[in-house]
């Protein structure tokens, strides 16, 4: 608590304590005014900044780097601080509506540890989706004051995003940063709007600006949250997971300097400092505002004594490897590498290792819309269906095509169409047939499209289909997983390819709105599907779903790369993007091809292939997809095998990188060496390896508030 004393007479030296004026204190005069400032610009040196800063008006200084004369750090050295941990869905601090924040100028700050991914809310049509951070409302009533003064938060991408929606227009005004932001370390991050432009800011560092000119929604009643972002009836949605620390909130926007020069302690001018959150550990649920008397109510926290760094650091060199090169002795193998840190910091590095073994090409084939095969109908017939089976058949060893992925529209007229069914049931019969690779003959799984339910777009109406392909169809087969409920309209496989495991899941079509009222893909199954993946982390993961892309097609004006998700791609990835494992998402459902990449806890591509309308109800085309470990690619490739033809346009064959390290096993902890010396080179012993394996390691450097991972190397034993 000493730090919360000390943090105290500062403030109170500049007469900004709560009780020593109304709701109101902190702003009034002060707002929009500052010694060393106006607007987003530090324009005047204050007594903790360098009078040779770069005083422009653009607010932008020297890299934080630049600042200070560091302390070197030792790592088990005891801080008085503590940070609030934030425990997962509905876990946040509310201050109620809170009058005295409603703002039209304002600069947002915190420090945060990303822990992994939380939940999200949205500011509105047009605005920002994200893990909240600081925010007063949340998208509610576009256009009217139950909306969303700010926000401040963490994008599905791990960067740091914001919006307000303006008092005039009642648009949202969004701005995305360029940096994602590492998890499981410290980062101070700020928003800045001065009235006229937006300003985002990373370890004190502009990380993105938008020049907007519009006036916020600053008398929105929706309530204050940290953590999470509330409506007006003070209902929460999403949720940060990690921590946050020293949340602080201006009537003013502070640029680079004046970030900098308070990062690590109490601000030197706190002109416009309107509400302050130590967020230090106290009894009970409330959580204390210094200067505003904004108190909140806490729930679903706790006080973790990992707080927000306490000094200037800047963050050590990558470790660089010394030995081995190529070869190695089996007996005792010495990994070594250099370091350097220009702070002078003492550092620890760890050494982390896993053996890798050599993993073969194979293949996955995606099956796209077959509807109109089955129904003979838009060019389409029968035979289609059959040759695209047959042909996997009869080329699984050629390409080593380890599992069969259907994306969705099995069938035109579920609900109806017993005939549709059979030629679906006959066609996939064919990949049932044991073959000495394939016991349970191929593994094959089925994402239940709109046209498969027993009226369109009616999720859980699935009797047909539960009738021609249910639990019972699949049950007792080595590659079945299991299923979601009684009936098998969400359900998973898994297949392999040597010690390369996989994970697919598949999803029923389920969108907003389709049928009215209908809220979207079901939260318990949702639920369910991130458990599988969770409990499968040695399996990397395929989603697959009927819908994740809007359609391409001619005149459609969306990009066939960098395709934006589809409602349900989007919650199906909000929902998953958390599972280091997940790699790939598929889908058809609309016209042509598509595709797009993000990055969450790791790199996922997303494809969509729907060819059903190509005056042939689809060519009986299906993807091919070949995996090369090796070489961390993926070659996405479309063939017919009614028409024997490769298609070769830019979105029919591409090759993609993926990051399959799942086939090597998880790295170990080889040893920890503390404390090295910057410049010194550091070594740990790994014995007993095995004659002739291939072996890979990396270490990383931690100065106890920055964690440096290096490039990984690999050797051979001998």
């Amino acid at each position: 608590m000493r730090r919360i004393e000390f943090v105290r007479a500062v403030l109170a030296s500049v007469g900004l304590l709560a009780g020593c004026g109304d709701d109101s204190a902190g702003r009034g005069a002060d707002q929009g005014t500052s010694l060393g400032s106006t607007g987003g610009a530090d324009t005047t040196p204050t007594a903790s900044t360098s009078p040779t800063a770069d005083s422009s008006d653009t607010g932008m200084t020297g890299a934080v780097a630049d600042m200070g004369v560091p302390v070197g750090p030792t790592c088990d050295a005891a801080q008085d601080t503590t940070a609030l941990q934030l425990l997962g869905m509905g876990a946040g601090v509310g201050m109620g509506p809170a009058p005295g924040l409603g703002l039209a100028t304002f600069t947002l700050e915190a420090w945060i540890f990303r822990d992994g991914y939380g939940t999200t809310a949205s500011s509105g049509v047009g605005g920002i989706v994200g893990e909240p951070l600081v925010a007063k409302g949340r998208g509610e009533s576009d256009g009217s004051n139950v909306d969303c003064n700010y926000i401040m938060a963490i994008d599905a991408q791990g960067r740091l995003v914001a919006d307000f929606e303006d008092a005039a227009a009642g648009l949202n005004h969004p701005i995305i940063g360029a940096t994602s932001i590492a998890a499981s370390s410290w980062h101070h991050v700020a928003a800045a709007y001065d009235g006229t432009t937006w300003r985002l800011f990373v370890d004190g560092v502009q990380d993105a600006s938008v020049a907007v000119g519009a006036a916020p929604r600053a008398d929105s009643i929706g309530h204050f949250g940290i953590g999470a972002a509330y409506d007006s009836m003070g209902i929460a949605a999403g949720s940060f997971d990690g921590r946050i620390d020293d949340v602080r909130v201006w009537s003013r926007a502070l640029g680079e300097v004046e970030l900098q020069a308070g990062m690590f302690g109490p601000p030197a001018d706190a002109t416009g400092l309107v509400s302050y959150w130590p967020l230090d550990e106290a009894p009970g649920t409330t959580v204390v505002d210094l200067v505003g008397g904004h108190d909140g109510e806490s729930t679903g926290v706790a006080w973790s004594t990992d707080a927000r760094p306490v000094r200037s650091s800047v963050r050590p060199a990558a470790p660089v490897v010394v030995g081995p090169m190529l070869s190695s002795p089996a007996a005792q193998t010495e990994l070594e590498v250099g370091t350097f840190d220009v702070d002078g910091d003492e550092m620890v590095v760890e050494f982390f290792g896993r053996i890798r073994p050599e993993l073969e090409r194979f293949s996955v084939v995606v099956l796209p819309d077959t509807q109109y095969f089955c129904e003979e109908s838009h060019g389409g017939v029968a035979e289609m269906f059959y040759e695209q089976t047959q042909w996997i058949v009869e080329n699984a060893e050629l390409y080593d095509i380890r599992a069969v992925l259907h994306v969705g529209d099995l069938v035109n007229n579920g609900h109806q169409s017993v005939d549709e069914w059979l030629v679906g049931q006959s066609a996939l019969e064919t990949l049932e047939q044991r073959m000495p690779e394939y016991p349970s003959g191929i593994p094959y799984g089925i994402a239940i499209g709109n046209h498969d339910q027993a009226e369109n777009s009616l999720p859980g109406e699935t009797a047909f289909y539960n009738m021609y392909f249910g639990v019972d169809r699949f049950t007792g087969r080595d590659y079945y997983g299991g299923h979601f409920g009684e009936h098998n309209d969400a359900s998973y496989l898994t297949f392999a390819s040597g010690e390369l495991k996989f994970l697919a899941v598949f999803f029923e079509y389920d969108q907003p709105g389709e049928p009215v009222g209908n809220d979207g893909p079901d939260p318990e199954v949702l639920a369910w599907a991130r458990g599988v993946v969770a409990a499968h982390p040695d399996h990397l993961v395929i989603a697959v779903g009927h819908s994740c892309m809007p359609g391409t097609g001619p005149g459609s004006g969306v990009p066939t790369v960098d395709t934006p998700f589809s409602t349900q791609g989007r919650i199906r990835w909000e929902t998953l993007r958390g599972e280091p494992n997940l790699r790939l998402m598929v889908c058809g459902h609309v016209e042509d091809e598509g595709r797009r990449t993000d990055v969450a806890a790791s790199t996922v591509h997303t494809l969509l292939s729907d060819y059903q309308f190509d005056d042939f109800g689809g060519s009986g085309k299906l993807r091919l997809m070949t995996f090369d470990p090796g070489q961390g690619e993926l070659e996405v490739r479309t063939y017919s095998p009614y028409f024997d033809q490769w298609y070769e346009t830019d979105d029919a064959h591409f090759v993609l990188p993926i990051d399959l390290d799942g086939g090597g096993g998880e790295f170990e902890l080889i040893g920890t060496v503390e404390p090295v010396a910057p410049g010194e080179t550091a070594s740990v012993a790994w014995p007993e390896l095995v004659a002739g394996a291939r072996y890979e390691w990396f270490a990383q450097a931690d100065d106890c508030t920055h964690t440096t991972v290096g490039e990984r190397s690999f050797f051979v034993a001998r």
